[in-house]
């Protein structure tokens, strides 16, 4: 069931001008993490935010200031490269959920 609940924030890649204005109108915001489950845990997190990764690649200036500040306000907040180290973050995140 918790993980129904998980959905991807489809803010990175390129787009048209076009796309980014309205993407940005409508709310959308530079550097949220792109993975949110919203399920508490047994450590007091309200839910847990992945930002993936790849290669080389390291968080933006922007992207540090959502962990922080997510961090700040109960979240747990995890940078994972690939989907190996996701997979095993979120299976060790719901292994502690609230039931």
């Amino acid at each position: 069931m918790q993980l129904a609940l998980i959905f991807a924030i489809p803010n990175g890649g390129k787009r048209p001008i076009g796309t980014a204005k309205k993407l940005k109108a409508s709310g959308t915001k530079a550097g949220i993490p792109d993975i949110f489950l919203p399920v508490a845990n047994r450590h007091g997190k309200h839910g847990l935010w992945i930002e993936l990764k790849v290669g080389k690649n390291k968080p933006s200036k922007n992207q540090l200031w959502w962990i922080h500040s997510l961090r700040a306000e109960g979240y747990e907040v995890d940078v994972c490269w690939g989907f190996e180290e996701a997979r095993d973050t979120i299976i060790k995140y719901l292994e502690l959920q609230v039931r």
